[in-house]
């Protein structure tokens, strides 16, 4: 019997390549659709090489990998997602610099899942993941909006394209409150949810919008150890490189999940703005350094160890205890 499976998938849109490295047998390799069906004939065909753990390793995609990644997590397997950026490293580590493709990926995934034993990936509550779905395309229609008002106020001299610029605006405009109506009552529905949006709420600069859209990016406070963990989830900690004599201060790499970073912004600015919650330590900040927006970016991090102490507490904010968060 094989003790251990380690599997990896490559997945698009219509179909997914699959690669298992087998000790001592061939190497299997296989492409199914993407849909229920192909699933079922990908976890059947894994479970009959009798493995007692099996361990299916795929790329983040944005959402093509998500119905696999349930459906091997309710088949009873171990389920990785990975960043791409982990893999290009990892494809670079031994100096494969030829093309790539679907099925050399999925073998890639394969011997990274064999070598590096990524972690553990569990699927969100329904309750967060619908929330984040909503509260995502609540911003897109926000930007769409924004848009179509920036092209409005270029004067036309057609009057059907006028009045169907307005009319894409006033469309917009439904769609935002129906959405934002469904956001508040899909929060009031589910307690833990509107007990993590009232404590938000508590923290100085935080609206109701904000703190829905904190608490969409975020997910359950459990998924995070310490309020650094969650700072590093949002890209907001500073990454030191040096070498040799050459030390150069601190820089935020590109990495991190964007709109968590981008929740925590306005907040932010508005503290900096009135004075109040981490308005006073920005204002330290900018007060010792050139960059205004390195003062921001240092509240955006300090704002993360707020809300990860609220939520965490189950405690409403407190001012006395701003100093003591690190």
């Amino acid at each position: 019997m094989i003790s251990r499976l380690n599997v990896g998938s490559d997945i698009s849109k219509k179909w997914f390549d699959a690669h298992a490295l087998l000790k001592g047998r061939e190497a299997f390799t296989a492409r199914y659709p993407n849909d229920p069906r192909g699933h079922r004939l990908f976890i059947d065909e894994l479970r009959s090489f009798g493995a007692r753990k099996v361990h299916v390793c795929m790329e983040y995609t944005g959402g093509c990998e998500r119905a696999l990644a349930v459906a091997c997590r309710e088949a009873g397997f171990v389920v990785s997602i990975v960043d791409g950026a982990k893999i290009a490293k990892f494809r670079g580590s031994f100096s494969s610099t030829g093309a790539a493709s679907d099925r050399k990926s999925a073998c890639l995934l394969a011997r990274f899942c064999r070598e590096r034993r990524p972690e553990e990936w569990f699927p969100a509550p329904d309750e967060f993941r619908k929330l984040r779905e909503l509260v995502r395309h609540r911003e897109s229609l926000v930007e769409a909006r924004s848009q179509w008002k920036c092209r409005a106020s270029n004067e036309v001299e057609d009057p059907l394209v006028h009045a169907q610029r307005r009319a894409l605006i006033e469309t917009c405009d439904a769609m935002v409150k129906e959405v934002e109506r469904e956001i508040g009552e899909h929060v009031e529905a589910h307690g833990n949810l509107a007990e993590a949006v009232r404590l938000l709420r508590t923290i100085p600069g935080v609206a109701a919008t904000s703190a829905v859209r904190i608490l969409a990016e975020m997910g359950q406070v459990e998924n995070y150890s310490s309020a650094k963990e969650l700072a590093l989830a949002a890209g907001l900690v500073p990454i030191v490189v040096g070498s040799g004599q050459k030390a150069p201060p601190g820089k935020l790499a590109v990495y991190g999940n964007k709109e968590l970073r981008n929740s925590l912004y306005y907040p932010s600015l508005v503290g900096k703005r009135f004075g109040t919650g981490v308005g006073p330590f920005i204002a330290r900040v900018e007060s010792r350094s050139r960059f205004k927006m390195t003062a921001v970016v240092a509240g955006m991090r300090k704002l993360c160890h707020v809300v990860y102490g609220v939520l965490s507490t189950g405690q409403p904010f407190d001012p006395q205890k701003m100093t003591m968060i690190a």
